[in-house]
């Protein structure tokens, strides 16, 4: 039997939690928009139900791909962005992503993957941008060890870099960071801080 994703078994509740945006989100997403050209080709790798973040970049007339891991959370998802283009995929994935995007983000999504392979989703979009596009993502806000614990009685698996670690990455990853700051500090227990970052894929030099 396949196993299935964690956020299919809390699909519904996931979405009637996710409403909105939660304190200092929104700016990033501005920042975003406001390099955007209109009409602008988004990825969302992590997308999850679309809400809050593609439905807002949706609405401000960009057209939006969505790869998400959990089947439960796509069907979801197309009900609230019927225009997008929405597929199950890994944030990991072997093949490469269906670019070029003017922009992506990566939200909640990449500290449920191992730290080994965050590089690897970092080098997995830049070569889907286009030069000058701005990345977004989240992922932990401190040094700790992987550890699992339950959303509604379901396991999940968390890991992260520490901040600065995260930021030499995405540098090594051909990105430049152009805003970071921890959207929740940490305070121990289950809440381990959470960073978010705004990073630019460097245009090439001319040879």
């Amino acid at each position: 039997m396949e196993k299935r994703a964690p956020y299919d078994l809390i699909a519904e509740q996931w979405n009637s939690l996710r409403t909105g945006f939660r304190p200092g989100e929104e700016s990033y997403l501005q920042l975003l928009l406001d390099s955007l050209s209109p009409n602008s080709r988004i990825l969302d790798l992590g997308c999850g139900t679309g809400t809050p973040n593609a439905t807002f970049l949706s609405a401000a007339g960009h057209r939006i791909h969505g790869i998400d891991a959990s089947e439960k959370l796509l069907e979801i998802a197309r009900e609230n962005l019927p225009d997008a283009t929405l597929e199950a995929g890994q944030l990991e994935g072997d093949q490469p992503l269906p670019g070029p995007f003017d922009s992506a983000l990566c939200w909640d999504a990449l500290f449920h993957l191992e730290r080994a392979l965050h590089q690897k989703v970092f080098e997995r979009v830049a070569a889907s941008l286009r030069p000058g596009a701005l990345f977004l993502l989240t992922s932990g806000g401190s040094a700790n060890d992987p550890f699992t614990d339950t959303m509604w009685d379901v396991e999940f698996s968390y890991d992260a870099h520490p901040p600065a670690e995260t930021k030499r990455l995405l540098t090594a990853s051909g990105f430049e960071i152009i805003r970071s700051s921890l959207l929740e500090e940490p305070t121990g227990g289950r809440n381990k801080g959470r960073l978010a970052v705004a990073a630019r894929k460097v245009t090439p030099r001319a040879s």
